[in-house]
């Protein structure tokens, strides 16, 4: 099995995605849309009333979704990601944000690539440009160009989530650190939506979206 992460706090707070509540509904449906059913979503809480009365309205029947909650930490803790994954039934972790999406093969792709000889993996994402239109992301490891959308592990690695921003970069450091084996994979369907420093936004109201061409797009 493989367990997907997805910590929830659906306030807002500065530079955050449009419209939290239904960026995480449409991330949750994501998940449900996997070809690969022997999956787990758990939600965590983090102290946030409002994803707990979303799932608890929404989505509570679905047997592949776990819910828990934690208190309410600083922003970019790493507690609700460790909590997660403590009570993760599945062999393998992955991580899904609560305003991006993934596509039907997401976890199909991880798990065919995911070979017995390696403790965790890494893959290219595809990342929100504008007008519906996504580009792939080449994720580098050498230049540390990687997130937590972009990674899956085994459960048993010992490594925890830190507190504060860039605490993705410092989980994937010690993993390069205790010299787990790694290896790129084919790349899967991960949909980064929502860019900060771009400010723009995916439209979840008309989802259908195409891909940027490798050439430099015009203006």
């Amino acid at each position: 099995m493989i367990s997907v992460i997805m910590s929830s706090f659906l306030s807002d707070y500065p530079k955050c995605a449009n419209r939290r509540e239904d960026r995480f509904r449409f991330a949750v449906r994501s998940f449900l849309k996997q070809e690969n059913k022997n999956s787990e979503l758990i939600i965590i809480s983090d102290g946030c009333g409002i994803t707990e009365t979303i799932w608890n309205n929404e989505f509570r029947n679905e047997s592949r979704i776990i819910f828990d909650r934690v208190p309410r930490h600083k922003e970019f803790s790493g507690t609700p990601r460790n909590h997660g994954i403590s009570i993760a039934n599945g062999s393998l972790i992955c991580y899904l944000d609560s305003d991006d999406f993934i596509g039907p093969s997401h976890l199909s792709i991880i798990i065919d690539n995911f070979t017995a000889d390696i403790d965790w993996c890494f893959y290219d994402d595809y990342c929100f440009v504008g007008h519906n239109i996504f580009k792939k992301r080449n994720v580098n490891i050498k230049e540390m160009r990687i997130g937590t959308c972009s990674i899956c592990h085994k459960k048993e690695i010992d490594v925890k989530w830190e507190d504060g921003y860039g605490h993705d970069h410092n989980f994937i450091k010690k993993m390069l650190e205790k010299e787990y084996v790694y290896k790129k994979i084919s790349t899967p369907q991960y949909f980064v939506c929502h860019v900060p420093v771009r400010g723009n936004h995916f439209d979840i109201d008309n989802p259908n979206y195409s891909f940027e061409s490798q050439e430099k797009r015009k203006h």
